[in-house]
């Protein structure tokens, strides 16, 4: 069985990006790097997120991209969502998404972040 397990996302602020993940979805610093500028982080589940800014050009994704990040209930996508919330970000409300229950934010200038459950 193949697991993705690693992903580097291109962001246009390195810092904001491991803080980002830090405070919301629990990652921790494994590796920072100046030049580039680019930080390792990981999750409880072993799996491994870089952010980078690799060039001086303003990451673009295609539309539809995302990053999502299950959690086991509802009860835990409104906690999220009321953190997001306090911390400043202005997500969108949890509701029904594709069959699954949990809202979209946009981050980090222009990447879109999913948060669900299976309920």
């Amino acid at each position: 069985m193949m697991t993705l397990n690693h992903l580097n996302l291109s962001v246009r602020d390195v810092t904001e990006a491991k803080n980002f993940f830090e405070t919301y979805f629990d990652f921790r610093v494994l590796e920072e790097k100046d030049r580039p500028p680019l930080t390792v982080m990981i999750d409880e589940g072993n799996f491994v997120l870089t952010v980078s800014r690799l060039t001086s050009e303003k990451p673009v994704y295609p539309k539809g991209f995302h990053v999502g990040f299950f959690q086991p209930d509802q009860a835990h996508v409104w906690k999220l969502y009321h953190k997001l919330q306090t911390g400043g970000f202005a997500p969108r409300e949890p509701g029904p998404v594709h069959g699954s229950f949990g809202f979209y934010l946009e981050a980090l200038g222009g990447v879109l972040i999913e948060v669900s459950c299976w309920e």
